[in-house]
This record gives structure tokens, C-alpha cells and sequence, in this order.
């Protein structure tokens, strides 16, 4: 307001100096804030019907104030921010309801309203028999590739129809998902963009009358080399009880999901020298460039292990190779136990891959090498290397605390989220 003045003090006082002819008029725009159109729900649609109660669901992209629900003319609910369901109940039976759903602003400024017409009758709602709560797929998989199978049944026989929905993402699922009549899910584009990604799944199953839903989790693992997915992930948990002995890791309350820090490391090999009693875990996939026989070696100080897998599970992890007693950096041969067999891999398959390690005292290190079809003796390089698929989400920030330093200043301090990734 202060510049608007000094503007017209500035204009009025260069017209008094100038002829009449020369005078100037300087319009100020009205303001436009408030008078834009309220916008209005989506996906307006029945999820529940009963003899005697209906039950509405939406969604609003655009967090309007609140919702008013209207049984024809009359309004029967005024919904909070926020709430996206609404149950009518004590209605007649077999008795068809129009029901408008309008949203509105901080003034009570409405928009238009979403209509939908319900009948009350005695419906069972479809039962979703088979429950999925974690998926991986690779970023290479064809399109056209089914990924899973979701079955329901319906006890009134009733034609079911499925739709499937990313829940907390404002990425669409369709360019990549599809489900079919049937219920298969399957790959609908190219997952290259979305590579290790987590996507958190909603599948709906409806009868036209009622809603049944299963929501679950997909990850996309990465097989093509990108420089957001390559490295493995590094988590330390440090704990005075931690010496040479990987069971005592293995055991902790702390062990896997909650590491007292967590990193990505772009080869396979640890920062050294770096405490005491504390384990660490590096893992990942790993990815051959050729068919063959590989074969691993695994240094570490104090006791260490290398496991890998025969595919992408963690369930089927196995143990290849050990480091009983402490040895130096890069050191492939003091124990046996360090070399792995031979084994088989397939070109551009992801294969997990896991080191454990423990460290007492003294010096710390860990480190793992290969060897296979074109490529001798040698840490495993970054280019072979894909980061893990995280399915755990960060804890939210707490206690949110505000301190006025300034007349204009504010500083804001609060306690950071955890999670198990960097």
C-alpha cells in the first residue's frame, strides 16, 4: 500500500508541473482475489448400499473448505475439510434417492454440484479373496506382462467391474498399470521412467452397488543403469553389545528396519576406519552385463558375511562366503571361507545381493570383488550396482516449535523424521 501511494504522490505532483494536455491517469487494477470459481468434487460415486442407508465417497484435489450433501432439495450433511464419505441412514427400502454433493469455500461461496442417484435395497458387498500386500516387477517387464491376479466373489452374483488407483502419489497409475475385467493386473507402458519407485496401490471392486477395496504396495525394481538408481544402500547400527560376533547384530531390536545411520554407497566397499562397536549392512542388486560363472571373494575387520540371492527375494538370500577372523583391507585369501563357489548368472537379471559386517575395535572395513566373464578380479563397480526397493515410509516430523527472533523474523525448529534410507 505504502508503494501504491508514493506512485500516485509521484504522478499527481509531475501532473501539476505539466501542461493540462500532458496530464496523466493512472488506473489500479481491482483485485481478483476471492472471486474465483469454488471447484468441485470428483469421483462422486456409491460404496455402500443397504435396505435402510446409503453411503457417498469423493475425492477433492483442490481442499475446499468443506461439503454440504443434499437429498434432493434438502441439505442433510455439512462434511469438514478433509472427509470424503458420507452415510445416510433410517431411509425407506427399495426407495431410489438423488443426492447432490457441492463443495464450498471459507465465504460458503458453493460450486456446481456432482449428482448421483442411489437406491436402497439389501445388496452383499463383493469379497476380495485374495489379499496382496507387497509387489516387484522389473523396469523392463512387457508390456502386456501380467503382474498379479486379484480375485473377488459376490454372493448376489452381481457383475463386479475393477479399477485400480495410485492412493498418496499425484502420478497416475494408468500410463503404467492396467486391470482387466478379470481382475489381472497388468503392464500398461514403459516403467523405464518410474524405476525404483514405490507406488502405494488402491484396488476397488464393485458390484453397482456396494465397494470393496485392497490397498498394497508395488515397487519397481531397477535393472537399467540410471545415475538416480545405481549404488547399494549402507545402514550402520551402532551398540555397545556389538563385537566380532554377526549373531549379536542379527539379534538387535534395532536390526534391519531402524540403523543409527543410513547412506548410498556407489561401489561395494564401506568407509573404514570410521568407530567401534557398531555392524553395518550394504545391500542392493546386483546386475551381471554377461551370462556366465561369477565368482566373489569378501574382505572385512572384524567378522563379515556375503549372501546373495538366486533372484530379487530377500526370503531367498543364501550365504556365499565368510570372513571368520578380521583380515586387511582388499585382503581375498587369508581364509578360505572369503571365496565363493562358482555360480551361475543370467545377463541383465537383478540378483540381490547382501554383506553383513561387525566391528569390536581396531580398524574397520568391508569390501566385496568378482570375477566372471569379462571382467577380472575387482570390487563390484557401480555400473552393476541398483539400489533396493524401499517399502518403509519416513516417520513424520514432531514437535513443531515456533520462536520470534525479529519484528520480521520467525525461526521454526522441530525434530527431524527417521527412516531407514538416506
Amino acid at each position: 500500500m505504502k508503494n501504491i501511494l508514493g506512485l500516485l504522490i509521484v504522478l499527481a505532483l509531475s501532473a501539476c508541473t505539466e501542461a493540462p494536455s500532458d496530464k496523466k491517469t493512472v488506473e489500479l487494477e481491482k483485485p481478483t482475489e476471492g472471486n474465483e470459481a469454488v471447484l468441485p468434487v470428483q469421483s462422486l460415486q456409491i460404496i455402500n448400499t443397504t435396505q435402510n442407508a446409503i453411503t457417498l465417497r469423493w475425492s477433492d484435489d483442490h481442499n475446499a473448505h468443506g461439503y454440504r450433501i443434499r437429498r434432493g432439495n434438502e441439505t442433510v450433511a455439512t462434511l469438514a475439510k478433509g472427509l470424503f464419505t458420507f452415510s445416510d441412514t433410517d431411509l425407506e427400502v427399495n426407495q431410489e434417492y438423488v443426492y447432490n454433493v457441492v463443495a464450498f469455500d471459507a465465504n460458503g461461496r458453493e460450486s456446481v454440484a456432482l449428482t448421483i442417484n442411489a437406491t436402497t435395497l439389501t445388496n452383499n458387498t463383493p469379497e476380495i479373496t485374495n489379499q496382496i500386500n507387497q509387489l516387484k516387477i522389473f523396469d523392463t517387464s512387457p508390456i502386456g506382462m501380467v503382474i498379479t491376479q486379484v480375485n473377488a466373489s459376490d454372493i448376489d452374483s452381481d457383475v463386479l467391474s475393477f479399477s485400480l488407483k495410485s492412493v498418496d502419489s499425484a502420478e497416475s497409475i494408468s500410463p503404467f498399470l492396467a486391470i482387466n475385467e478379470s481382475g489381472e493386473i497388468q503392464v500398461n507402458g514403459s516403467l523405464i521412467s518410474v524405476s525404483g519407485k514405490v507406488f502405494n496401490l488402491q484396488v476397488e471392486v464393485s458390484d453397482g452397488f456396494s465397494i470393496s477395496s485392497m490397498g498394497f504396495q508395488l515397487g519397481i525394481i531397477a535393472t537399467s543403469a540410471s545415475i538416480d538408481n545405481q549404488g547399494l544402500s549402507r545402514n550402520v547400527y551402532n551398540h555397545a553389545s556389538i563385537s566380532d560376533d554377526l549373531a549379536v547384530l542379527k539379534s538387535l531390536d534395532t536390526f534391519p528396519g531402524t540403523p543409527s545411520s543410513s547412506s548410498i554407497e556407489l561401489t561395494f566397499q564401506s568407509p573404514s576406519d570410521i568407530g567401534s562397536n557398531y555392524g553395518q549392512r550394504m545391500l542392493g542388486y546386483l546386475v551381471p552385463p554377461a551370462t556366465g560363472e561369477y565368482q566373489f571373494w569378501i574382505a572385512a575387520d572384524d567378522s563379515a558375511e556375503l549372501s546373495i540371492s538366486d533372484d530379487h527375494q530377500l526370503s531367498n538370500l543364501k550365504v556365499i562366503a565368510e570372513v571368520p577372523s578380521w583380515v586387511s583391507p582388499q585382503q581375498w585369501d587369508r581364509h578360505d571361507e572369503q571365496r565363493s563357489l562358482l555360480i551361475e548368472l543370467e545377463a541383465g537379471k537383478p540378483y540381490l545381493i547382501q554383506a553383513l559386517m561387525v566391528e569390536g575395535g581396531g580398524g574397520d572395513h568391508l569390501a566385496v570383488a568378482w570375477q566372471g566373464p569379462g571382467i577380472e578380479q575387482a570390487i563390484i563397480a557401480n555400473e552393476y550396482l541398483r539400489l533396493p526397493i524401499d517399502f518403509e515410509k519416513p516417520t513424520a516430523v514432531n514437535n513443531l516449535t515456533w520462536l520470534k527472533t525479529t519484528e520480521d523474523n520467525v525461526t521454526l525448529k522441530w525434530h527431524a523424521a527417521q527412516d531407514n534410507w538416506p
